[in-house]
């Protein structure tokens, strides 16, 4: 799997995917951080860790309604399925759905 890195081409190429599947307006967050840890105790050192995570978040718009979903998977399936599954929800975040019980009732 080929992680790919954070960059404003990548935010843009995020956004036309979305819009080419009918988003009208949308952002793109990107998060990298790196951290380091040392554990001392009694004057000696008992623990290091290193870290570094990637996230990207996006937010898709359709009219009024919107939906926002993120990964820390940056890789291209992932990124692709990050934006085919934020449309639908996107879709119908903002539509009313009615509820009724078996005898029809609401």
């Amino acid at each position: 799997m080929e992680r790919m890195e954070l960059s404003q081409e990548l935010g843009q190429d995020i956004l036309a995917m979305a819009k080419a599947k009918g988003a009208s307006q949308g952002d793109v967050v990107m998060a990298e951080s790196d951290s380091f840890f040392v554990t001392v105790r009694m004057g000696e050192v008992e623990k290091i860790s290193q870290a570094g995570e990637k996230r990207l978040g996006l937010r898709l718009f359709f009219g009024n309604s919107s939906a926002s979903a993120s990964t820390s998977d940056i890789s291209k399936n992932s990124i692709e399925k990050l934006v085919a599954d934020t449309v639908p929800m996107a879709k119908v975040a903002g539509k009313r759905v009615k509820f009724t019980t078996k005898y029809g009732e609401p």
